[in-house]
């Protein structure tokens, strides 16, 4: 029996840990393209506001960086570029009081507009990504279970830390994954809501 719960303490961080680092280089190469730092968005829209103040109130000028301010703030808003067309779907579509930011937020990755309308596709990657993902967290609870029954067996300070510690990984594993399975969730609920609309 020492000699499991000695393996389930060593393999269980393991694979928590390389989980860990799956998610994360997930994250790192979804998120290049929205990459940016706070004091960057400051000091761009700092920029915007001099170029207005030295614009001399042409109009050309002006519409130009009322464009620029709005793709800066879409990009603070939803983490994402957007052209302006996708700015004006977008707006038009949050104008029906029918969708929560909040909710076009966690599902923007799978966003697209086309013909001036939003599309939510939830392609074959997403699926692979949710069921990944959603897998490996249940294989880890139900692991994490059997490791803290075998555990509690054995009442000690280093089996009280082993269980700390391996919680607090899965938390964090939990914390980390749970943004992407609910995009593909939300994704899909938008998708429907969405079809319905143009029905």
């Amino acid at each position: 029996m020492s000699e499991l719960i000695d393996i389930l303490k060593t393999t269980a961080p393991i694979v928590v840990a390389i989980t860990g680092l799956l998610v994360a280089l997930h994250k790192f190469v979804t998120g290049l393209d929205s990459f940016q730092d706070r004091p960057f968005k400051q000091r761009n829209f700092k920029r915007l506001e001099m170029l207005e103040r030295e614009s001399g109130n042409n109009p050309a000028i002006l519409e130009m960086l009322a464009l620029a301010r709005s793709e800066d703030v879409y990009r603070a808003l939803f983490g994402w570029h957007a052209t302006p067309a996708s700015i004006d779907a977008m707006l038009a579509l949050l104008r029906t009081r029918q969708f929560a930011i909040a909710d076009l937020k966690a599902a923007h990755t799978y966003m697209r507009v086309e013909n001036g309308r939003v599309t939510v596709t939830l392609g074959t990657g997403a699926w692979i990504v949710f069921w990944f993902f959603s897998m490996v967290t249940i294989l880890l609870a139900i692991y994490i279970a059997v490791l803290f029954t075998a555990l509690l067996s054995v009442p000690t300070m280093e089996s009280a830390l082993a269980m700390l510690a391996i919680a607090i990984m899965f938390v964090f594993h939990c914390w980390y994954v749970g943004p992407e399975i609910r995009a593909v969730i939300i994704g899909r609920r938008l998708h429907k809501k969405l079809a319905a609309m143009t029905i």
